[in-house]
């Protein structure tokens, strides 16, 4: 059932997006065609995540916040789309293991390193789930820049995503497994993970990640 509702949704917006935006995809190549990957990329609109899976060629899966859940046809859109709920609140420990057990099973991972929605469409400080997670499956991270769905807040707007839309797809890196041993580590590789997001993006999205010309990236390899 999840797996037929996902494809006739994705496929749906995927025609509905070449209708209604004007889209540019770039990078697709850069998304391996299988075996694990998590795929990181901003967030600006609520339905990044369906632009996202209409632009990778892969199954998703993802987090949501488990708010979204309480509502029962959401909760089985939302799962059709491959949703998890987790608790923002907290560190849940439980969203944690399904990202791992998804990865081990050779799936992409979906993450908004964020944690939520910017408001404001700069990039916002970025959480080191992404760089634990990373390291503890030894998974390739492909970044994504997504501009000009910022407009497209209302859920609605899946049903007419009238936006220029850009999806940027970077190149895929692995994290040095060994540098990482306290938490200052995570924080710094979340940055130069959060540094990937932003070359995808035009500056006026970059937020407090400024990109230099001499750009080190001590824990990237």
């Amino acid at each position: 059932m999840s797996d037929w509702l996902f494809h006739v949704c994705n496929f749906s917006f995927k025609k509905t997006l070449t209708v209604f935006s004007d889209i540019k995809i770039s990078g697709q190549e850069n998304i391996p065609l299988d075996g694990p990957v998590i795929i990181v990329s901003n967030h600006i609109a609520n339905i990044d995540p369906a632009i996202v899976a209409a632009s990778i060629n892969r199954r998703p899966n993802f987090l949501a916040k488990k708010e979204l859940f309480s509502n029962t046809f959401l909760n089985i859109f939302l799962r059709s789309y491959g949703a998890y709920p987790v608790d923002r609140s907290r560190a849940d420990i439980s969203a944690l293991k399904w990202g791992e057990n998804k990865l081990k099973l050779g799936e992409a991972l979906i993450l908004f390193p964020e944690g939520t929605r910017s408001k404001s469409g700069k990039l916002m400080k970025g959480k080191s789930g992404v760089a634990r997670l990373a390291t503890l499956t030894e998974t390739p991270i492909v970044p994504i820049g997504i501009s000009g769905s910022e407009n497209l807040q209302n859920l609605l707007k899946v049903l007419a995503p009238i936006s220029k839309l850009r999806i940027n797809i970077g190149k895929a890196f692995t994290l040095k497994n060994e540098s990482f041993s306290k938490k200052k580590d995570y924080d710094e590789a979340t940055n130069e993970i959060m540094i990937k997001i932003a070359m995808q993006l035009p500056d006026k999205y970059h937020g407090s990640y400024e990109i230099s010309k001499n750009i080190n990236f001590s824990y990237i390899n």
